[in-house]
């Protein structure tokens, strides 16, 4: 009898640390240095794991967009973060068209506030942070997004319609 609740114990906990990896992976979030580039800048140091490795192969971007959205090679992090910054749109607005492309790339906002999500696009779409905050969106219609979950001086990227890779890129500051 005691080798059977041990037995179901341990299962309970391959289970949850099973789980538990699994959140970890899917979690869409670049992570920044506490070391600013400059006074209004933080560098990236490192990506996650569910972003993809290669290009991106979103029909439409540039050279530079695909570039945004490929997480950096180790010790590129300073000059992916000035990317970023560089290619950031203020914007309380975030349009996705065909193909999940967000206009903008990255989309620049206040910690706190509010993004209206807009497809443009013929067809439904789903934007993702991870696992736990999702949005959809119907063809042509707005919705907003709360970006509550999102922290102050950190780069957030998001899926669109389970592709593999990031679709974007939500640069919060500080309010």
């Amino acid at each position: 009898m005691n080798a059977t609740k041990l037995l179901i114990v341990l299962l309970v906990v391959a289970a949850v640390v099973l789980g538990a990896l699994v959140v970890l992976r899917n979690t869409n979030i670049v992570q920044w240095l506490d070391t600013p580039v400059s006074s209004t800048k933080t560098a990236v140091t490192s990506v996650p794991a569910s972003q993809s490795a290669t290009t991106p192969t979103l029909p439409g971007l540039t050279a530079e967009e695909r570039k945004i959205l490929t997480p950096p090679a180790p010790g590129e992090e300073k000059a992916y973060s000035e990317l970023l910054y560089k290619n950031a749109k203020i914007a309380d607005h975030l349009s996705l068209g065909g193909n999940c492309v967000g206009d903008p790339i990255v989309i620049r906002i206040a910690a706190g506030s509010s993004i209206m999500v807009k497809n443009a696009d013929s067809r439904n779409h789903t934007i993702s942070f991870g696992t736990q905050h999702t949005l959809d969106v119907p063809a042509g219609a707005s919705k907003t997004l709360a970006t509550d979950f999102l922290k102050a001086n950190m780069a957030y990227g998001y899926e669109c319609d389970a592709m593999s890779g990031t679709a974007g890129l939500v640069l919060v500051s500080a309010k």
